[in-house]
C-alpha cells in the first residue's frame, strides 16, 4: 500500500535524486522511496557498526595485555631472577618461530 505525501527538497537534493533516478532507471517517486529506505537502513547499520567498533576496542585492549603477559612469561622461564622481555633471546626465538607459523608453537 502506497501513501501519498508531500516532500520539500532543496535544489541540490532534488538534483541528487534526479541523478540517482536516472542511474537506476527509477521514476521520481521510486527514487525518493529507495533513498529513504537506504537512509533508514544506513542509520540502523551505523549503530551496529559503533557497537562492533566498541567490541573490537575491548578485544584489542585485552590482546595487548595478554601479549605483554605472554612476553613476560617466556622471558621469566629462564628462571634467572626475571629478565627484560625486550632483550630476552629465548623470547626473540619464540616470536621469530611464531611469526613464521602462528599455528605451531
Amino acid at each position: 500500500m502506497m501513501i501519498k505525501t508531500k516532500v520539500s527538497l532543496t535544489e541540490d537534493v532534488d538534483q541528487k535524486v534526479n541523478e540517482y533516478r536516472l542511474i537506476n532507471d527509477y521514476n521520481y517517486s521510486q527514487a525518493i522511496r529507495k533513498l529513504v529506505e537506504l537512509g533508514v537502513e544506513s542509520l540502523n547499520n551505523q549503530s551496529k557498526i559503533i557497537d562492533i567498533y566498541k567490541e573490537i576496542k575491548a578485544i584489542n585492549s585485552k590482546l595487548i595485555y595478554l601479549n605483554a603477559l605472554i612476553e613476560q612469561f617466556y622471558s621469566d622461564m629462564e628462571v634467572d631472577g626475571g629478565t627484560n622481555p625486550k632483550t630476552n633471546q629465548a623470547l626473540k626465538l619464540f616470536w621469530s618461530k611464531r611469526l613464521k607459523d602462528p599455528f605451531n608453537d
